[in-house]
């Protein structure tokens, strides 16, 4: 029996020979766009493309998840105002995308439309993008940083404004655990869990106590139970290791309601958080969260539905839950658009987002996007089953097996479910186009391209 493929999805590229949906593991939000790392290791990007930040070596803006590169090993994703960078299970380094400042490291200027290695060292471990620079820790816990040095950014002890178009070691400490980036700032943790911050700080949002720039690390208070950072442009969010919610810097322009404090202040007494994401670029910010027991929680600005209430443009002064589910993994705050991943590897998009509604206009609640489109269909070809006529008006006729359920995927990857009745299909509702059509029999799941008048 021959099988073939089909690509759901144009510019899609083959990554698995399976059905089911392929989704993602991983997803990071830039200035509008997306990075995502699928469930096989393969890189995916959508959105804004005008510098070449989607590294799809095109500076075309894209509405669906388009595969860049044919790799399998990413391991790490970081986006920025318009550049990305990634590290590979093998720990070499890559960027892509706007170069003004030197952000992308490699030695030159100059937009990079595709993912290109930075050195030939193999010891990175995780990357973090601001708006003109890029910071890194790498396995032996030194910390680099490159390109421009506006508001000390680069954290290296130079005051004035410059470029590095090249990774250079920031310091001689052989300590550091974690990096995290914004435009203008940067925070890390030490392997002792203390927390550490340096660049722009007119709002507080270093969280050293004071609103004075620093041009190299300093310590942000005492703790030393610090376990993960998110940072905004002029706040930062953070969780400890016994899962409490921390603020600092100023939301006084995005409905957060924590004022201006420039040390981290306590949000509320729950002690379940797990992961937090806010958006990184404006100050009309916003923060996705979810908790230990599965549920999703937001705060602030709801200018275009990002909050997924359901409920219009509500904002929120404090943490509130999103609907009912229990199954949340994670939850990822974009410029105006929100993402979020389940527990049974689902993805869920609302807010302005271009991956529902037929790619225009908002959904003010989580809505899945079906990831088929990143998926090959596996045709079976056996002479034994027919599938007529194709293209079709009305409705499909199946011989040759027991038809028990029958669904479409359209290129966009949404997915329809259609009516089956003495193994005749009824597809008039379909509106006209190409589809992959799905049909579970007595002798297994079979799929074909459908072609719809």
């Amino acid at each position: 029996m021959r099988k073939f493929f089909f690509v759901l999805g144009v510019g899609m590229t083959l990554i698995g020979t399976s059905a089911s949906a392929q989704c993602f593991k991983k997803i990071v939000a830039g200035q509008d766009f997306f990075l995502a790392i699928s469930q096989d290791g393969t890189l995916w990007a959508w959105g804004e493309n005008g510098s070449g930040q989607l590294g799809d070596g095109t500076t075309t803006d894209r509405t669906t998840p388009v595969q860049i590169s044919t790799a399998t090993t990413w391991a790490f994703i970081a986006a920025g105002d318009n550049h990305s960078a990634a590290i590979k299970t093998d720990g070499t380094l890559w960027t892509w995308g706007n170069d003004s400042y030197g952000q992308l490291g490699n030695g030159a200027s100059g937009s990079v439309t595709s993912p290109l290695q930075i050195g030939s060292d193999t010891n990175w471990k995780e990357v973090a993008v601001g708006d003109r620079g890029s910071l890194a820790v790498k396995t032996n816990g030194t910390l680099w940083s490159w390109g421009g040095n506006t508001n000390y950014y680069l954290g290296n002890g130079q005051s004035t404004s410059y470029v590095s178009q090249v990774p250079v070691q920031v310091g001689s400490a052989t300590d550091w655990n974690h990096i995290y980036g914004n435009a203008l700032h940067g925070l890390a943790i030490k392997n002792s869990g203390t927390l550490w911050a340096w660049g722009y700080n007119n709002y507080g949002q270093l969280g050293i106590g004071s609103t004075t720039n620093s041009d190299v690390p300093v310590q942000v208070g005492t703790a030393s139970d610090w376990k993960e950072i998110a940072t905004g442009d002029q706040l930062s969010l953070a969780l400890k290791n016994d899962n409490t919610l921390w603020a600092w810097g100023t939301s006084n322009s995005s409905n957060l309601n924590i004022g201006t404090a420039a040390s981290p202040v306590q949000i509320g007494t729950a002690s379940n958080w797990k992961t937090v994401s806010v958006k990184k670029y404006s100050t009309s910010s916003y923060a996705l969260l979810t908790r230990a027991d599965g549920t999703l929680w937001a705060w602030g600005n709801d200018t275009s539905q990002q909050l997924g209430n359901g409920a219009g443009t509500t904002n929120y002064s404090s943490p509130t839950q999103i609907g009912t589910n229990t199954n949340w993994a994670n939850a990822t705050a974009g410029y105006l658009q929100s993402s979020g991943i389940k527990t049974d590897n689902t993805f869920w998009v609302w807010g302005a987002t271009s991956l529902v509604g037929n790619g225009t206009g908002e959904t003010n609640s989580p809505t899945q996007y079906a990831c088929t489109a990143l998926n090959v269909i596996e045709q079976n070809a056996s002479k034994d089953i027919k599938f007529y006529p194709n293209p079709a008006t009305s409705k499909i006729t199946v011989s040759g097996v027991k038809v028990s359920k029958v669904s479409v995927y359209d290129q966009s990857g949404r997915k329809y479910d259609l009516q089956t009745v003495n193994n005749e299909i009824n597809v008039s509702k379909l509106t006209s186009g190409i589809y992959i059509l799905v049909t579970e029999t007595d002798k297994g799941t079979f799929s074909d391209k459908l072609i719809k008048n």
